[in-house]
């Protein structure tokens, strides 16, 4: 497998994110979005963090999922190089970004999902 040069052009970001409470004790997110329309994505680099995502160029992804996949459960994150487990209470963004066979994707202008695990979080921006 070899990367194209001569593509430039980033995948669409989803339209759809939003991230919820899963469980009744409040210790794990999910996050959910729409697959990119592009046909070219290789993978989504997952975001998350406990203050609003505007750019990603300094921010490390939580993981990486599969192209087909549309969900992740989130248990622990990564803040200032330490692990901590999602609290009740606590506000917390994330977001999804393709990336492509020639590993574009978007650096800025990105869709975000906003939610405090203590409320039924269903948010879509």
């Amino acid at each position: 497998f070899a990367l194209d040069f001569s593509d430039e052009i980033p995948p669409t970001q989803s339209q759809t994110i939003t991230l919820s409470n899963i469980d009744s004790q409040k210790e794990s997110l999910m996050l959910e979005w729409s697959l990119s329309p592009d046909k070219d994505v290789d993978y989504y680099n997952i975001y998350f963090s406990t203050s609003q995502i505007v750019a990603i160029d300094l921010l490390t992804p939580l993981t990486f999922v599969a192209s087909s996949d549309t969900s992740f459960e989130i248990k622990h994150y990564l803040e200032k190089g330490l692990k901590h487990k999602i609290e009740d209470g606590k506000e917390y963004y994330a977001t999804v970004i393709p990336v492509d066979n020639s590993n574009n994707y978007m650096r800025s202008e990105i869709n975000t999902a906003y939610g405090i695990s203590s409320d039924d979080i269903s948010i879509i921006i």
